[in-house]
């Protein structure tokens, strides 16, 4: 018979797993950027990210 304690710790495994697999590397923050511009940023920067080349992307800030 299965104890309420091993219950509990399988049917965690198994969240954690679809969690893991739901979220997988399919999800992506931003598009990447093809082209760049030096236009004057009029707004606060509240924070950046790096891309880096691999075409068909350029090398920017974000």
């Amino acid at each position: 018979m299965i104890s309420c304690g091993s219950l509990l710790k399988s049917v965690l495994v198994v969240m954690v797993v679809v969690a893991a697999v739901e979220s997988g590397p399919d999800e992506k923050l931003a598009n990447c950027c093809k082209t760049v511009s030096t236009k004057e940023i009029t707004e606060p920067i509240t924070g950046y990210m790096l891309q880096r080349a691999n075409a068909p992307c350029v090398r920017a800030v974000m």
